[in-house]
């Protein structure tokens, strides 16, 4: 087979799926423009977002007819699920980004205009159990992360004299 061949080949592959991805599109938003002229009026467009990264993006609708504030779930809860999925599931620091998705899929709800925000102000409101690593992401603070370099604080006090010089002498 000749170069020319090949690469008209390989570019027509490239085009079929383009061609599928616009036709997704149209018929996504096909779907959505007449859900929106009927629907309009009910709000149920209002939390229309994109979820998942890469491949695995799709589009997400909350039917939105109740007008009460989502909450988001118990902090113990939501220690123990991000404790989870950082240590067991992924064992590697994690952006929030990377949080939130994984949240999503297993079916915990993050609640906020901007879900990445909102779990970023909820984990440092945990200061005392994660530490954001820079560079690479969310970690529990009491353990250790060797490719970060970064070790827990030592929680035993320091041994010998424990008075301070001068105070209470």
């Amino acid at each position: 087979m000749n170069a020319a061949r090949e690469n008209a080949l390989k570019l027509r592959e490239e085009l079929k799926a383009k061609l599928a991805e616009v036709e997704t599109y149209l018929a996504l938003e096909e779907k959505f423009a007449s859900l929106s002229e009927t629907n309009a009026e009910h709000g149920t467009l209002r939390n229309l977002r994109i979820v998942g990264t890469g491949s695995r993006r799709m589009l997400q609708l909350d039917d939105d007819t109740d007008t009460k504030r989502k909450r988001n779930i118990p902090k113990d809860v939501m220690e123990k699920e991000v404790r989870s999925l950082i240590t067991e599931a992924h064992k590697r620091p994690m952006t929030r980004t990377e949080l939130v998705e994984a949240l999503e899929l297993k079916g915990v709800p993050v609640a906020g205009a901007d879900p990445s925000k909102a779990l970023g102000t909820i984990l440092w409101r945990m200061g005392d159990k994660f530490i954001n690593i820079k560079g690479f992401g969310y970690w529990p603070r009491d353990l250790e992360y060797e490719p970060a370099g970064y070790r827990p604080p030592d929680n035993e006090p320091p041994s010998g004299d424990q008075s301070l010089p001068g105070v209470f002498s």
